[in-house]
């Protein structure tokens, strides 16, 4: 989602527009409340599993996460070309999963 997207999203829900400022864990916890399916964690061989799904796939080569691989990520888009990429990810807290979406995950997520 884009930030016009989110912009648009938040004055049709009559939300305060403010910035997160330094502080960006609330907004990245939200995204999973409405996203937790498309989460992805970070494997030994440096690709990603899709854990809703055990599919595996890569960071797209333009995100700026590529240099600083998170050990989780929520993905907005998946693409498919010669292999399958994961697109607009943010970096998330593994136990946000429990937290967030406790019907879904469990606290034995690894």
């Amino acid at each position: 989602m884009s930030a016009l997207q989110l912009r648009e999203h938040a004055i049709g829900m009559k939300l305060p527009l403010r910035s997160c400022g330094d502080d960006t864990a609330p907004l990245r916890k939200a995204l999973v409340a409405g996203y937790f399916l498309n989460v992805a964690q970070k494997q030994p061989d440096n690709t990603y599993r899709c854990l809703s799904n055990a599919q595996t796939v890569l960071l797209h080569p333009s995100s700026v996460l590529m240099r600083h691989k998170p050990d989780v990520v929520l993905y907005n888009e998946l693409m498919q070309t010669s292999r399958l990429y994961v697109r607009d990810i943010s970096r998330i807290e593994i136990a946000w999963l429990a937290e967030l979406a406790p019907r879904f995950y469990t606290n034995g997520i690894s």
